[in-house]
């Protein structure tokens, strides 16, 4: 009887850990905040999205005092820039890098 309670005990103790380890380590996954936006991030979108509509040396000329992100704001309520927030974010991540305000 005590192999039987043994084999049982052994059995139950694999199926926990064969079966919640991935639903552990896939909860774990969900918790994880969002990385930051990255300036490289930033570029790529930059270079697609911003150029469709004028070329990158008028914001590498830029010299307005209004803050990139005030800017790129601007782009998408007054101008029709089709990019969600967090894609902005990243146009902002990187203008903020590469194009500081003095």
């Amino acid at each position: 009887m005590n192999k039987l309670l043994l084999s049982c005990l052994l059995l139950g103790a694999f199926a926990v850990i064969v079966c919640g380890a991935p639903l552990a380590a896939s909860a774990a996954d969900e918790q994880q905040p969002a990385a930051a936006p990255t300036a490289d991030d930033g570029k790529a979108v930059f270079e697609k999205q911003c150029t469709s509509c004028h070329k990158a040396v008028r914001v590498e000329k830029y010299n307005g005092s209004a803050p990139w992100k005030t800017v790129v704001s601007r782009m998408i309520k007054k101008n029709g820039a089709k990019i969600d927030e967090n894609t902005a974010a990243q146009v902002v991540t990187y203008l903020d890098k590469t194009y500081p305000k003095k």
